[in-house]
């Protein structure tokens, strides 16, 4: 999924990754996609029921544009829509756990923060309030009652 300038959410599929190496060493990944037409003027593009978007993955859009940035991507999965059929699919937009956005008010307008953006999973110090663990027996020894 991309949101255009146009705030439209454009959706479809990855046909493939392409990597382009220039000098210096930088990389640049495009994704090429084959994109569900999600033209609001179009009525059998998307539906929203009960909160879920469906988009119709058995129309097209933008054949003439593939490409993509990765950076500029988000990644979602579909999943069958039961009440439509067909070519509907429910649209699920991943969201990642390592990875949270927070921002602060600066002057009086919002900004980002981007300390605040985690880098690694952070762990709390493990402590145990078991002192002495030369006390503790494991019985492997399981009986079952006879019935």
């Amino acid at each position: 999924m991309v949101v255009g300038k146009d705030n439209v959410a454009y959706y479809g599929i990855v046909v493939s990754v392409i990597e382009l190496l220039y000098p210096a060493g930088m990389l640049v990944v495009l994704f090429k996609c084959r994109w569900f037409n999600t033209d609001p003027n179009f009525s059998r593009s998307t539906k929203m029921d009960h909160g879920l978007l469906s988009v119709n993955t058995s129309t097209s859009w933008y054949e003439h544009a593939p490409f993509v940035l990765a950076i500029q991507a988000k990644q979602v999965f579909y999943l069958d829509d039961p009440k439509v059929g067909g070519g509907w699919k429910v649209v699920n937009v991943m969201e990642h756990i390592s990875i949270f956005k927070a921002t602060t008010l600066q002057g009086g307008r919002v900004e980002q923060n981007i300390e605040n953006v985690a880098l690694e999973l952070y762990q709390e110090p493990l402590t145990s309030d078991i002192s002495d663990t030369s006390t503790i027996h494991i019985n492997n020894d399981i009986q079952f009652p006879q019935g």
